[in-house]
């Protein structure tokens, strides 16, 4: 989602987001930044799991900050894609 954002290719995500159940698929195409929405959500996920007591502390650590790490790359890239080329 992240390589497609940042190449503005967004048909490019129809075919992964037609997996998703049909309320998360529209849910996920209406978002304008499709990257972070996906980041968020498995961030929610992995949570409601560690909640529940599906996922043990160690694990959910280490996810976490895998995500976190996929988010600050996720903020670089909308960084230089969007920050103004000097003349």
């Amino acid at each position: 989602a992240l390589k497609m954002q940042c190449r503005n290719e967004p048909e490019r995500l129809y075919p992964i987001a037609e997996v998703l159940l049909p309320r998360a698929h529209s849910w996920l195409l209406s978002r304008p930044h499709r990257p972070g929405t996906v980041l968020l959500r498995l961030r929610a996920v992995v949570g409601e799991l560690r909640k529940d007591g599906l996922l043990s502390s160690d694990a959910f650590k280490f996810i976490e900050e895998r995500l976190a790490k996929l988010s600050a790359a996720d903020a670089a890239c909308v960084r230089l894609a969007t920050f103004p080329v000097p003349p």
